[in-house]
């Protein structure tokens, strides 16, 4: 059953919302709320037998107790539990069904009446547009997002002979205009009301979506839930097993059993590039795998760059209307970052994303011009993304930008931005190639002062591994892909980033033709440029960054600027770029910032000298 009509086809695209009934999930609440009456008669029942066998002492009724007193009744009680959650969610579903059927179908009403009100507006049209003398008969068959303008496109020459019309033709011309500025100005107003009834349709075609991913994770939280959707057995072995209390794991790898070992992070991401290419998901299998196992394919370094890109936004779109699900489901509690401050990191991201892909359709060069989300999940109790500006896919010249102290994901849009600048900065040196800037918020970063985070190793040497993964599944992935590996693959680290790249860059296999840092918080001594697996190293810093030394002289890192192997490039003004005054990545204001004393141009701004070395080293130039 759908609730659209061939007409209101016109405006609302895609599949309807309107499938089923909610009395089918009322039905399947009732039924569960009867299962749910039985196991209790069957509780107390048992209990009732205890109370028979109690008294004997044979060693054939003691095992009888026992397994009434450890496993009938403990599974009795855990699936009453479940049923009583999952009569919960059914209902909770059968409402919201029930308000998107209506919506859906008033929307359509809606559509129709405002198609018609064009149809009508198109007939005035035509019938002024006779009276004016302009002819034609086209308005009928125009789209209805074709607007008419308000006034009738009448040339300088008709004016002019207006003062020799008769005063009869004068008021027929006057009422037909009229009759013209009415109809297109009602044809605007009800255009407009079309472009929202289709932002609703869309809006109420996720919310179905999102509706069952709910219904689904909440199944998919019960011990019976678990084992009958993802266990292999029938569906009476799986109630057997809740009685038994041998319940299988319900983590997210049980919804691809081949896949186990991927989904729980127990392979490398070239093992787990092989593992998928053998025995992957399937684009179908994808789009209905339970919210928990997209979770994990979230975080799988390896897989299909688009593939992750599908799990990763799938996981913030349900996150974004049920952040206290993913939240656990990340494992996140009390001791990490609050559920407030998870549900406002989500905002922003998204729009974040939001906002980089309406730009993007002004980026230079033959693209793809597509923002990717190459990951949504957790490291040390943060939350945690990449995004690529271009295809990381397919793009010949790849760069992950690293950031350093105070980043997170509430700031990734400036991110994103410095991000875009480096894209264009690699396209004005080299105009065929096509490019991805990867922007890596993949590990907890150090807080900004009056914390002294910065100063201590801790959080690089944690982050180095998820950056590590993060760098071998990016060319596992392209091993395994249609496109052949990058010609250019460049790490660019700011601040306290470079300090975690340099260390992550010790531990990785894939192939990185160059570490780029810049406004370095320092190198840990024991970190040797021989020891980072990258074909040349470079570093700049700005004498007007006033931050980069403060995190080097607390900590006794060391600046690489000036370490045998490295190479310098200039952070001042040139010819063709002006000198860096802060130690911002990027900086797109006047304003002051923590970073930013008063300074304009941070190393990624619009202009900086600095920017235009890095982009050239992108696309495997000379600084």
């Amino acid at each position: 059953m759908t609730a659209r009509s061939a007409l209101a086809s016109e405006v609302l695209h895609g599949s309807s919302p309107v499938i089923g009934a909610p009395a089918e999930a009322e039905a399947a609440a009732r039924v569960l709320g009867r299962m749910r009456d039985d196991i209790e008669t069957l509780d107390v029942r048992a209990g009732q037998s205890l109370l028979f066998l109690n008294p004997m002492r044979s060693a054939a009724v003691v095992e009888v107790r026992e397994a009434i007193v450890g496993r009938l009744l403990p599974g009795a009680r855990r699936l009453m539990r479940d049923l009583a959650s999952a009569t919960r969610a059914f209902d909770a579903y059968a409402d919201e069904i029930a308000r998107i059927h209506a919506a859906a179908r008033a929307t359509c009403d809606e559509a129709e009446q405002l198609l018609a009100r064009v149809r009508v507006c198109a007939i005035e049209i035509e019938s002024a547009s006779s009276l004016l003398g302009l002819g034609g008969s086209r308005w009928s068959s125009q789209r209805w997002d074709e607007r008419p303008p308000l006034w009738p496109p009448v040339g300088e020459d008709a004016l002019d002979a207006l003062g020799v019309l008769a005063h009869g033709e004068l008021l027929r011309r006057a009422e037909a205009t009229t009759l013209w500025c009415s109809a297109a100005a009602a044809w605007g107003r009800a255009a407009d009301g079309l472009v929202a009834a289709r932002e609703r349709w869309e809006r109420l075609r996720s919310d179905r979506v999102q509706a069952e991913q709910a219904l689904v994770a909440v199944l998919g939280a019960t011990e019976l839930g678990s084992l009958i959707r993802h266990g292999a057995a029938p569906e009476a072995y799986a109630v057997s097993a809740v009685f038994a209390g041998g319940l299988g794991r319900t983590d997210p790898a049980s919804a691809a059993p081949r896949l186990g070992a991927l989904l729980e992070g127990r392979l490398t991401p070239s093992e787990a590039a092989d593992r998928w290419s053998a025995d992957g998901l399937s684009e179908r299998e994808l789009d209905r795998a339970p919210i928990g196992t997209l979770v994990a394919l979230a975080s799988a370094d390896g897989i299909p760059l688009d593939l992750r890109e599908r799990a990763s936004r799938a996981v913030l779109a349900f996150a974004l209307t049920h952040p206290e699900t993913v939240y656990r489901l990340l494992g996140l509690g009390a001791t990490d970052l609050s559920i407030e401050t998870f549900s406002a990191q989500l905002v922003a991201l998204n729009g974040a994303l939001q906002q980089a892909e309406g730009r993007s359709r002004a980026l230079p060069g033959p693209g793809p011009h597509v923002v990717q989300l190459l990951g949504l999940g957790v490291h040390d109790g943060a939350l945690t993304a990449a995004v690529s500006i271009g295809s990381a896919a397919s793009a010949e010249s790849v760069a992950v930008n690293v950031p350093g102290m105070g980043s997170s994901l509430s700031g990734i849009d400036n991110g994103l931005r410095g991000a875009e600048q480096l894209y264009r900065a690699a396209y004005r040196a080299d105009a065929s190639a096509s490019i991805s800037v990867i922007t890596w918020v993949g590990y907890h970063a150090p807080a900004m002062p009056p914390s002294i985070e910065v100063l201590a190793p801790g959080r690089a040497e944690s982050g180095a591994a998820p950056l590590a993964g993060f760098l071998d599944g990016l060319e596992a992935a392209r091993a395994h892909g249609a496109a052949p590996e990058p010609r250019e693959f460049v790490v660019l680290a700011h601040s306290y980033g470079s300090t975690t790249a340099a260390e992550a860059l010790t531990m990785t296999e894939a192939r990185v033709d160059a570490l780029v840092t810049y406004g370095s918080a320092g190198l840990e001594p024991d970190a040797g440029i021989e020891s980072i697996r990258a074909e040349k190293v470079y570093a700049t810093q700005a004498v007007g960054d006033q931050v980069a030394g403060i995190g080097r002289g607390g900590s006794g890192r060391l600046n690489p600027i000036g370490m045998p192997g490295v190479i310098e490039f200039s952070a001042e003004a040139s010819e063709t770029g002006r000198r860096v005054t802060a130690h911002d990545m990027y900086v797109e204001h006047d304003g002051p910032s923590a970073m930013n004393w008063g300074g304009k141009t941070g190393y990624l701004s619009a202009g900086a000298t600095s920017l235009e070395s890095m982009g050239r080293i992108l696309v495997g130039g000379r600084p």
